[in-house]
């Protein structure tokens, strides 16, 4: 089916249920229910959130890249980086100020470690779960340019190459554990924090997402037997059982499967004309509390602390994502163009 004649409202669901996912991650939410499977839990169903969302903002950037002329790619670009830049910043300097207060009055860091720290955030590792929109807009320049240039197909390829090679500073760490690269691999997680950023995560991602929108472009769909998708789930769910004693980097958020399962899952979703109510209702909720739940879940964080009162992953869970729905709730309901270009 033609990209204008298509509905994406399964995709929006998609993307609802993928924030949701995020702020699961971030709060732990669940495991103190099923502490002994906690694990599988994130790594098989959660964890999938982020590169979901880089194939789905690839696809949806590459349906307007692919139509236009050098000219109209230009402007397209410069128009997404302000559509991202302005609540990147904003959010970054709320979750910037909430971090140096928690530096400097719980952790009781001195005023150089804390202003390193806030550099090396800005820089390579934004806080607040920020690195995503980091990472996004750098891919979509990087990408903008060599799609110009023809070397989309190139891009996809290295850029999976650079995804293996990422995988060592995160689950495949075991890899490198007691060899000479161990110490190259610590040097870089010292001055990068991570290797989930833009050069090795999301130029994949965001490639595998514009190059599924070239193809529908072109072909008119994108098939993908969903059998063929839930064996590679069941794949990916295998391999995070061989890895799950081995020694790892960072959060243990990367794994080989998601090359291939990701960009199939997408197209998957993306194949369903399904109708749903107030599916970009969703995809506002998405954005929204996918900005403001890191700084929420700070927030509620201290003023418990405050009260000296305790409270249940899963607890914390509900009531920051219950704050956040609200919040973007009422802010929907004002509509404000100044507000919405914060959370929409």
């Amino acid at each position: 089916m033609p990209l204008k004649d298509k509905n994406y409202d399964m995709v929006d669901l998609c993307k609802f249920i993928a924030c949701i996912c995020i702020v699961c991650i971030h709060t732990a939410a669940f495991s103190d229910f099923v502490s002994g499977g906690y694990y599988y839990v994130a790594s098989c169903v959660f964890r999938i959130a982020v590169p979901f969302f880089f194939v789905t903002s690839g696809f949806f950037y590459g349906r307007k890249l692919t139509r236009g002329t050098t000219g109209k790619r230009k402007n397209l670009l410069c128009r997404y980086i302000k559509r991202l830049g302005i609540p990147l910043i904003f959010w970054e300097i709320v979750n910037i100020a909430i971090e140096v207060l928690k530096q400097l009055f719980i952790k009781k860091l001195s005023v150089g470690a804390v202003i390193r720290n806030v550099v090396q955030s800005i820089v390579f590792y934004p806080y607040g779960a920020l690195w995503y929109v980091q990472a996004l807009l750098i891919a979509v320049i990087i990408i903008t340019y060599v799609y110009e240039r023809g070397w989309l197909n190139e891009c996809l390829l290295i850029s999976a190459g650079l995804y293996l090679i990422g995988l060592l500073g995160n689950t495949y760490y075991f890899l490198v554990a007691g060899t000479g690269l161990q110490k190259i691999v610590d040097k870089y997680l010292t001055v990068f924090v991570s290797t989930r950023n833009a050069v090795f995560v999301a130029l994949y991602f965001v490639s595998a997402g514009v190059r599924i929108a070239e193809y529908i472009e072109k072909n008119g769909s994108f098939k993908v037997k969903r059998w063929h998708t839930a064996v590679l789930y069941c794949l990916f769910v295998l391999e995070t059982f061989v890895v799950k004693n081995y020694s790892s980097a960072d959060d243990k958020s990367m794994f080989i499967a998601f090359l291939v399962l990701i960009p199939a899952l997408f197209i998957t979703v993306e194949e369903s004309n399904l109708k749903v109510k107030n599916a970009k209702l969703l995809r506002s909720y998405s954005t929204g509390i996918y900005f403001m739940h890191k700084a929420v879940i700070h927030i509620w964080l201290l003023a418990f602390s405050l009260i000296d009162f305790e409270v249940g992953e899963t607890a914390e869970f509900v009531i920051v994502f219950a704050s956040c729905f609200i919040a973007c709730s009422v802010a929907y309901k004002i509509n404000n163009k100044k507000i919405n270009m914060l959370i929409k």
